[in-house]
């Protein structure tokens, strides 16, 4: 597992996403099941402005890692960004993010190994940076489109919804 230290982003307009979501925590680890819903329906998306996969996490105002309860829900997303909402898909809905401020990691290794990632962002990085988790937007992870989670060398891209403390 690596993960390199962010670049600070500040994107300038609305990123939209479709794909399919559902409630969950992170003791359900129930992640596979979504993707599994999800990837028979990416070839026939039209709209789509790149070939990445997007895993979205969306959670309650006020949410804070740093007291993390691993038992609270959060919305999971599995979906790939759009140039602009266009016609209903069946079975899918639309999330937006935000333009706003991002902290962007790079991180490789697996998906098993992704906790340690989170918890070096949320308990060292964050704790010494001039920013805190911004937990009114979206969280998402960029991967590729042939994207293998067993994978020890494979790459996501981790934005990180920030703010100044």
């Amino acid at each position: 597992m690596e993960i390199k230290i962010p670049e600070i982003i500040a994107t300038t307009q609305v990123r939209i996403f479709i794909g399919k979501n559902w409630i969950t925590n992170f003791t359900k680890n129930d992640t596979p099941l979504l993707w599994q819903s999800f990837m028979p329906l990416v070839k026939n998306i039209p709209h789509r402005i790149n070939n990445h996969l997007f895993a979205i996490d969306t959670y309650s105002p006020g949410y804070s890692f740093d007291a993390f309860d691993p038992q609270i829900n959060f919305t999971k997303w599995a979906c790939v960004e759009i140039d602009a909402i266009q016609e209903k898909h069946q079975g899918l809905e639309i999330v937006e993010v935000p333009a706003s401020l991002f902290a962007v990691f790079e991180y490789t290794g697996t998906a098993a190994e992704a906790g340690k990632a989170f918890d070096f962002i949320f308990s060292d990085w964050m704790n010494k940076s001039d920013y805190a988790f911004d937990a009114t937007r979206p969280l998402f992870c960029a991967m590729n489109a042939n994207y293998n989670p067993v994978n020890p060398e494979e790459k996501e891209l981790i934005w990180i919804p920030i703010q100044l403390k």
